[in-house]
């Protein structure tokens, strides 16, 4: 698995209640930033991304960079919290803009899998998960 940043926009943005267990301290730096092409859905106490393609539609969120001795178990730790096994959450890569910069950066998004397509109905219009605490 290449080891890329990690794009965030809900419970594991900084400062929220799944970035003090699965992040903090296991972060080197945070970087704000945004997804083109995706709508942001509310599932009442976390979020969910689903990729569009529409480049009028932008998700808010956070590129996380981190600390490469232990990736691979912050990894594990990461895939474990989404579901992944179950198909809940699925994890890909996708290119993020970074607020500060004028080129994109290659990160794993956790994105809606196949276990909750179908719930996917209350768009969170601002694309940004904090406009909804």
């Amino acid at each position: 698995m290449e080891k890329l940043p990690v794009f965030v926009y809900g419970t594991l943005r900084s400062n929220q209640p799944n970035f003090v267990y699965y992040l903090q301290d296991k972060v080197t730096v945070v970087q704000p930033g945004y997804l083109e092409g995706g709508l942001l859905y509310d599932f009442g106490p976390f979020p969910g991304l689903v990729v569009t393609g529409e480049t009028s539609q932008r998700v808010q969120g956070e590129l996380m960079f981190l600390d490469q001795a232990r990736y691979d178990e912050i990894m594990n730790d990461l895939d474990y919290l989404e579901d992944c096994k179950n198909q809940v959450y699925l994890r890909r890569e996708i290119e993020i803009q970074a607020a500060q910069a004028t080129t994109t950066t290659r990160a794993w998004v956790y994105v809606v899998g196949p276990a909750l397509i179908e719930d996917c109905s209350n768009v969170i219009e601002s694309g940004d998960w904090l406009t909804q605490l």
